[in-house]
Formats: C-alpha cells, structure tokens, sequence
C-alpha cells in the first residue's frame, strides 16, 4: 500500500466504464464525497486512462479551477483533458480539508542505560502525535493503556509542548492529564484550550507530546509493546476520528537469568608475600637437591645415638642374686 506521511490527505476516486460515450461528446463525470478547504489554495487532479489498439495512453492535469471552497461534489468535463478519445478509467485527487494524524511515534529510553531492560529498571516513554492534514482536530485525547510487566511511576506524567507544558497531576479533574489505576492508562488531553474534561484545538503542523515513566516487573515478558492513541474530532465533518496508533516495542531481559557479576567470574585473590621474600617456597625446597655428604653425617648421628641409648639403659638394670650350692 503506498503511503506518504508528508503529504496531506486526499480523496481518491477511480471510476472505470461507468457509461457509453459518443465519440467526441461531451464527458461529464460526477465527483462526491470529499470536503474542499473553506479558504486558501484548492489542490485537485484529474487523470484519464485510454486504450487504443496498439497501446494505452494515461494523463493526468490540473483541475483545481473547477473546484471552490467547502465543496462537497463537483461535475468535470472530461473532454477538457481528451478532446478527441472517450477515456476507459478516470481518476481524481482531492486534498481534502481535515485533520490528519499519519503514524505517531512512542519512543522509550532505559534510564539506567541497560539494553536489554532489567527488572527494576525505569523506562521513560515519549508520545508525540503531529497533524499533517489541512484542518485543525478538535478535542483531541491520546490515550495510553500500559503492557503487561510495567508498573507505572506516579508524578512522571510530564507534557512537552503546548500553552502550558509542564507536569501533570495523576488525578482526574484537576488538568489535563491523568492516570486511570483501574484500566492502567495514561491519559493526556492536549492542544490549544485543553482542559481536565476536553481536549483543545490542535491546529496544522502543530505537535502535541508528553513522557511519562514506569518500572519493569519482575514477571516481565521478553517483550514490552506499548501502544498510543489520538482520538479527535474532524471540524469540517463534525465526525469523530482515530489516528494511526503509535507502538514501540523493548526486550527485556528475564528475571531467571540475571547477569553474572564480573567479580565472581575472577580468581580468587592472595595476598602478596612480604619484600625480599620467596613467593613459592615449597616449590623453591623441592627444587633444591640435598647434598649427599649431609644424608651421610645425618645417619652417623642417629646410629651413635642409638648405642648410646643402649648403654645408659644397661648401667640402670638391677642386679640379679643367684642361689646353688658349695662345697667345701
């Protein structure tokens, strides 16, 4: 589908052989359904599209001029484009005298910088809603239903732009924004005039934004889609509209799977031998052979200390009596 926010919105309309034509008689097509500007330039093109044996033909021209101001329908004569041939399809575009809210935006930062978010981590979110269209919105109300898995910070509802930027209350009544605790939304009546029952005026190529803050859950999903409405009134038709709702989507990291502080993954740490000293003299004992000479002398002592032993202990034995006979 083709799409172009930058420009204005405009009705279109195909008609294709809607009727026999004569040749070279006049070609009147009827145009309705659309809402011209009340005052300023009118913007419209007409095209037609004609086959012929060997080929197909399409043109389109300026048809402004048969077009005034707070127009609702329109006859055009064809026969000002194609003179000569009787067109299969013709078509029609009309800048049409409305509001228009193409694609919002809902831009969301982590305030502790994480990416993914954490638990307990702070989001800030900003919606911002721009009228690209021809006619001011009246009334206009964005609405903010917080995802599942955030928990909403009080006193953060802040507006960005307006009369009166600033923060807003939570409560209702009091401003222009609020908090709804039963259905979890975020509420912001903005434009020119805007007050704690309605929106205001929100005139072309004016901006209406606003942030606000919340708290990741601990039983929060993998993903956190939040979606932004703008609901207002179209002046011209007196009929209400929506925007294009405005999401942003953030990971988020599960509670389950924390991440490893980096100092539990580090060796454990010893304390530093003292100057001058051998920081490995186990290894320094063990590197060093013992002389032969000294395993020697070593065995000597031992073997006189064991006779010595002996002998203190045979100087200590008490004597033994004998008893027998003698002969005289």
């Amino acid at each position: 589908m083709y799409r172009d926010d930058a420009q204005v919105v405009r009705d279109l309309t195909v008609l294709h052989r809607i009727a026999p034509v004569a040749p070279r008689a006049p070609v009147g097509v009827a145009l309705t359904g659309f809402l011209t500007p009340p005052f300023g330039p009118v913007r419209a093109q007409v095209g037609v599209v004609t086959r012929h044996e060997d080929r197909v033909d399409a043109r389109t021209a300026d048809a402004s001029t048969a077009f005034t101001h707070s127009q609702r329908a329109v006859r055009i004569d064809l026969r000002a484009l194609d003179p000569v041939d009787t067109p299969d399809v013709v078509t029609a575009a009309i800048d049409q005298f409305a509001p228009v809210f193409p694609l919002g935006t809902t831009q969301v930062a982590d305030l502790a910088g994480h990416d993914p978010a954490q638990t307990g981590d702070t989001l800030r979110y900003t919606v911002t809603h721009r009228n690209n269209g021809l006619d001011a919105a009246g009334g206009p109300v964005v609405t903010d239903r917080l995802p599942d898995g955030v928990t909403y910070l009080a006193g953060t509802l802040r507006a960005l732009d307006g009369p009166a930027p600033g923060p807003r209350t939570d409560q209702a009544g009091d401003d222009g924004g609020e908090y709804d605790v039963a259905d979890r939304t975020v509420r912001m009546r903005v434009g020119t005039g805007a007050d704690a029952l309605r929106g205001g005026l929100l005139r072309p190529g004016e901006t209406a934004a606003f942030t606000f803050d919340v708290v990741v859950d601990p039983d929060a999903p993998e993903t956190l889609a939040n979606t932004a409405h703008i609901d207002y009134d179209a002046l011209g038709t007196l009929t209400g509209q929506d925007g294009d709702p405005a999401t942003t989507r953030v990971a988020v990291t599960p509670a389950d799977e924390p991440p490893t502080p980096a100092a539990e993954n580090a060796a454990p740490r010893t304390a530093a031998p003292p100057p001058g000293t051998d920081p490995h003299p186990a290894a320094s004992a063990r590197a060093r052979p013992v002389p032969v000479l000294t395993a020697f002398c070593a065995l000597i002592v031992i073997a006189l200390a064991i006779v010595a032993v002996a002998v203190l202990r045979s100087r200590n034995m008490a004597p033994v009596a004998r008893t027998g006979r003698h002969r005289r």
